[in-house]
């Protein structure tokens, strides 16, 4: 037997948090969690009536996981913060995740590949887009090769110089040293590093 007790929040009259045995197991929302309790809404349940309910959280939340990836690519890290904010249990969230997994709806692979991509596209450095993918708690391993596809060092150095060049343009009324603080601080803070930017700004200096 398991103790079951219903609650809810003020802001959220309409969704029941689930507790057995005094742990939080997830949230239903009242209309589909009251046909299955009927008239038991709160007190002892069997050990078989605990895990069909069990059973009904895991199918509902499986369900909002799924339509969450259906919309775009995301992490891992990303879907568990996700079913956190749905109070779910941890033991449930593992399984959903583990589903999520096998059936290819949910990888870190390749949302590290996507997301590598479009920041390269956008011009954004090597060191803004592996903070990116630290968030997502993504590890180098995983992400390495990518960087090694989609950030050709002649690129990035080419992008960078470009880059110099319309920030001296848009200070060219300041003495050449001030241009010159402003285009490394400028680049650094968005994350290039500073010997690319070094090797940037003597390209384009050579060019002018």
């Amino acid at each position: 037997m398991s103790l079951l007790r219903i609650s809810t929040r003020t802001e959220a009259p309409r969704t029941a948090i689930i507790e057995l045995d005094k742990e939080v197991w997830g949230t239903l929302p009242m209309r589909v969690l009251l046909p299955f309790l009927g008239c038991e809404q709160s007190g002892e349940i069997s050990d078989d009536r605990r895990e069909e309910l069990l059973e009904l959280v895991f199918e509902h939340h499986r369900a909002g996981l799924f339509d969450y990836l259906a919309k775009s690519e995301h992490s891992e890290w990303q879907c568990k913060l996700f079913l956190r904010r749905k109070l779910l249990h941890r033991y449930l969230i593992d399984r959903l995740i583990d589903e999520a997994k096998d059936k290819n709806f949910l990888s870190n692979d390749r949302y590290a590949e996507i997301l590598i991509r479009s920041l390269a596209e956008m011009g954004k450095s090597r060191r803004y887009i592996i903070s990116k993918l630290q968030v997502q708690r993504i590890p180098s391993t995983l992400y390495e090769p990518y960087l090694l596809d989609y950030l050709q060092r002649d690129d990035s150095l080419a992008r960078l110089e470009t880059e110099v060049k319309n920030i001296l343009l848009r200070c060219s009324n300041l003495p050449f040293i001030k241009r010159k603080e402003k285009v490394f601080t400028t680049l650094y803070r968005k994350g290039w590093e500073m010997d690319l930017i070094r090797d940037a700004w003597d390209k384009a200096l050579e060019r002018e």
